[in-house]
């Protein structure tokens, strides 16, 4: 009788091994950041970004970015004075998402 529950122990025991991506809230940052536009509100959401960016290289197959997600911390960056490390993921975002290119070349001041 054992025999029949060992199986679906083992598949249960494989599957809480998966990581689980538990995102760092960015909306609260940002929506302060827009509010007060100081430097440590800025930081605040450079902050969860990283955070975030993080997570997404930990767990590569599991966590994926979402579409606009490096262009949004690019551009973050790029507002912080980190201007090479700003268009270097904006340019990410080109790779993952080509749909993009655009506008993201637009953003970085270039043209297609």
């Amino acid at each position: 009788m054992y025999k029949i529950w060992f199986l679906p122990m083992l598949l249960l025991i494989g599957c809480a091994s998966v990581p689980k991506c538990q995102w760092v809230d960015t909306g609260t940052p940002t929506f302060k950041y827009i509010k007060t536009q100081t430097a440590e509100s800025l930081q605040a959401v450079i902050d969860a970004y990283k955070k975030n960016d993080d997570i997404i290289n930990k767990y590569p197959e599991h966590c994926k970015a979402g579409a606009g997600f490096y262009g949004e911390y690019g551009f973050l960056l790029m507002q912080n004075g980190q201007n090479d490390q700003g268009r270097e993921l904006m340019r990410k975002e080109i790779i993952l998402f080509p749909e993009s290119k655009t506008f993201m070349l637009r953003a970085l001041g270039e043209k297609e």
